[in-house]
Formats: structure tokens, sequence, C-alpha cells
């Protein structure tokens, strides 16, 4: 079975979350940066369920909203 991410970027992200907690996250869930190395890192700093939920839904959600919006308008241009 293959690793998740490196051992030192799981350390970097606990601190990272420990540090600023829900921003940190939603930014993560945003942007195309190692989303699952920060996941991780909230679980192992036991990050409530009420933090990290509404950080990562909001994250994701805008993400795939825009990706989603991205292609259709491709796909318009590619017809014409």
């Amino acid at each position: 079975m293959g690793t998740v991410s490196k051992p030192g970027r799981v350390n970097q992200a606990t601190t990272l979350m420990a540090k600023y907690g829900p921003p940190v996250l939603f930014i993560a869930a945003f942007a195309p940066i190692p989303f699952k190395t920060l996941a991780l890192a909230a679980g192992a700093g036991a990050m409530p369920m009420a933090m990290f939920l509404p950080a990562v839904v909001l994250g994701r959600t805008i993400r795939f909203y825009l990706i989603s919006k991205v292609t259709l308008q491709g796909l318009k241009w590619l017809q014409t």
C-alpha cells in the first residue's frame, strides 16, 4: 500500500492546522495544494467536526462549481 504524502509534509501540515485551523483547510479544499495531507493533519490534531466540515464543504463546493462552469464554457466553445 502506498503512502498518502511525505512524512515531512504531515508535520508541516499539523503545525499549520494547529496555528491557523479552518482557514487553512478551506484554502486547501479550494486550491490545488495537497488537501489530503491537511485533512489528515486536521484529524491528527483532533480538529472538531463542527470546524472541519464547513471549511471542507464550502471549499470543495466552490472549487468544483468553478471547474464545472469552466468545463461547460469549454464545451460550448468547442461546439461553435
